[in-house]
């Protein structure tokens, strides 16, 4: 490649005297230019290839060139039309003109980062961002802002979707959260199935607890009190208390065999109790003397509740029971039990209840046949005849 010149020479007349030529070899500099515009144009194909939309923006806010990413992006995912011209667009002023928008506090934070990154207040700005598309979907962005190391100084923006990562975030939130909410399902199952063990054995210790009282208890009311007493202590309920059936059968007669937690709230029931004589079918002791079984009022229902303030006034009584002793055919005492939890008693309440009423009812009878023995045998003690005493099958017992 050359460039050549040629310069006019001329008399004072104007005439031409001369030509001069010269020719220059510029196979070097347009070597050199083609270098350079194949570079730029190779610089720019690698930017248009990208997934990421970048534009250069001056300091004033001016960008001076986009990529083929941030023409899509524009269309695509800012929602702006006017960021499609690119170059010689003032970015900063289309901010300016998004923060009277709906996402306007968007705008005004990602024109803050920028500037505070040309003013060297901040290294670099990033920033991440819905964008609501035309059908519903929602689309997420980064915006990464870094200066232009140049001296005339200015940004690289770039704009990057990060949707799949966000919804993978979202995915692996959700999943979190189900896997802590099934944690915390199996640890309170297991919770659960450890307190129902807890209670099994606790329940299982106390009846055995009970059968042994009274293998030494001097008579029925001993193993009564015992059985009141150790029940409220194990299961920490408020109050438990033994009637009496008269001796003419006609009413159920308060004893001292009571027990009552400590507690303000049960004065109304411990002053009430020790004149509280009841008729057959006359509250929850009345009912289980004659029904001849256990009687429960809960207060998860309405009518039980209201039943269940009348009998303790404000006190805060979740529950209460009656637990008929039965000798033979025939009711002898009533317990009564109630309490503001409901340790021991739980889902399968009627189980234990049903073991304890069993229970109480063959304590009873032996303590009747016990009691019957030792009148006979101070009568045999006081008599000159024989007397022998057999079991069913003939077999000598005394």
């Amino acid at each position: 490649w050359v460039h050549s010149t040629v310069s006019v020479l001329r008399d004072g007349e104007g005439r031409v005297e001369n030509l001069i030529y010269v020719v220059n070899d510029i196979s070097s500099r347009r070597q050199f230019q083609q270098e350079l515009a194949d570079s730029r144009a190779f610089t720019e194909a690698i930017l248009d290839s990208m997934d990421i939309s970048i534009a250069v923006v001056d300091r004033h806010g001016i960008i001076v060139a986009v990529n083929e990413g941030w023409r899509r992006y524009a269309i695509d995912g800012s929602g702006n039309a006017s960021l499609i011209e690119g170059k010689g667009l003032d970015y900063f002023a289309v901010l300016r003109s998004s923060v009277a928008s709906s996402a306007g506090h968007q705008s005004l934070e990602i024109l803050t980062g920028l500037q505070n990154v040309i003013g060297h207040r901040i290294p670099a700005f990033n920033y991440e961002y819905p964008c609501i598309m035309p059908g519903g979907a929602t689309l997420w962005y980064q915006l990464r802002a870094t200066p232009l190391n140049t001296q005339s100084g200015g940004l690289v923006v770039s704009h990057i979707d990060i949707t799949l990562q966000r919804r993978a975030q979202s995915e692996m939130m959700r999943l979190k959260e189900e896997l802590e909410d099934r944690v915390k399902q199996r640890t309170a199952a297991l919770a659960a199935a450890n307190h129902d063990l807890r209670t099994q054995q606790l329940r299982l210790n106390f009846l055995k607890n009970l059968a042994e009282r009274a293998n030494v208890a001097d008579d029925l009311e001993d193993v009564l009190f015992y059985c009141v007493r150790e029940l409220c202590r194990i299961g920490n309920w408020v109050y438990g208390h033994v009637y009496f059936v008269s001796a003419t059968v006609t009413e159920l007669v308060p004893s001292t065999l009571r027990y009552e937690r400590a507690s303000d709230q049960q004065r109304h029931c411990e002053i009430s109790t020790p004149e509280r004589r009841l008729a057959p079918g006359e509250a929850l002791a009345g009912r289980a003397w004659a029904l001849q079984r256990t009687v429960w009022l809960g207060a998860e229902n309405p009518q039980e509740a209201a039943q269940l303030r009348e009998r303790f006034g404000q006190a805060d009584v979740l529950w209460s029971l009656a637990i008929p002793v039965i000798v033979g055919r025939d009711v002898c005492a009533v317990i009564e039990f109630s309490s503001d939890n409901l340790n021991m008693v739980g889902n399968d309440r009627d189980d234990f209840v049903d073991q304890l009423f069993a229970l109480l009812q063959v304590i009873a009878d032996r303590k009747k046949t016990e009691r019957e023995m030792h009148k006979l045998a101070l009568i045999a003690q006081h008599t000159d005849n024989a007397i022998i005493i057999t079991d069913g099958m003939g077999m000598i017992e005394w």
